[in-house]
C-alpha cells in the first residue's frame, strides 16, 4: 500500500469517526482540522532570486520539461486541475483566465503571479509555488513571511549557501 493510499484509508476512517459521533466533542475541531489537512496536498515553495533556477528545479522534480518559464512574474503556483488552465493576477487586483497553459511570456507581461493548473497526477498530493525574490527588501521580506507561513516545505536556489 502507497503512502497515498495509507492517508486515504487514514481519512476515510477519521470522516467517519467523525460523522458517526466516535469523537468526543472536544476533539471535533481539531478532528476536522485534521482531516481537512490530510486531503490537502503538499505545499512545496521553491524561493530565490531571480536566475537561480527555481523553474529548472521544479521541472525536474514533476518531470515536465516543456512547463512554460514566466521570468518577469514574481509568483508561479502549479497545482492540479482536470483540465489545463492558466490564471494570471496584476498589481490592480485584475485577473486573466485562459482555457489552456499559457506559454508565451508576452501574455503574462505585467502579471505579479500565474496560477497554472495541470492534469497531471502528481500534483493531486503536492502543489509547487515559485517565488521570485526581488525587488525592495520590504518586497522580499513579504514574499517570504507568505511562503512560510501556506508552505510545508521550503526549498532555497542559489549559486551558494549564503545570499
Amino acid at each position: 500500500m502507497s503512502n497515498f493510499q495509507l492517508i486515504e484509508e487514514l481519512s476515510r476512517q477519521l470522516e467517519h469517526a467523525l460523522v458517526q459521533g466516535g469523537v468526543p466533542a472536544r476533539f471535533k475541531g481539531p478532528g476536522t482540522q485534521l482531516l481537512s489537512r490530510l486531503r490537502s496536498p503538499i505545499s512545496v515553495s521553491v524561493l530565490g532570486l531571480p536566475g537561480k533556477g527555481k523553474t529548472s528545479l521544479i521541472k525536474m522534480m514533476l518531470a515536465r520539461p516543456d512547463l512554460p518559464s514566466f521570468a518577469d512574474v514574481d509568483i508561479v503556483e502549479y497545482c492540479f486541475s482536470e483540465e489545463p488552465r492558466t490564471i494570471l493576477e496584476f498589481s490592480d487586483g485584475s485577473c486573466k483566465e485562459f482555457e489552456y497553459l499559457v506559454t508565451d511570456a508576452d501574455q503574462t507581461l505585467g502579471a505579479f503571479r500565474a496560477r497554472l493548473e495541470l492534469p497531471d497526477e502528481k500534483l493531486r498530493s503536492q502543489t509547487y509555488v515559485e517565488t521570485a525574490l526581488s525587488g525592495t527588501d520590504a518586497d522580499c521580506q513579504t514574499l517570504l513571511t507568505r511562503a512560510v507561513k501556506y508552505s510545508d516545505i521550503l526549498i532555497w536556489c542559489s549559486d551558494s549557501f549564503g545570499l
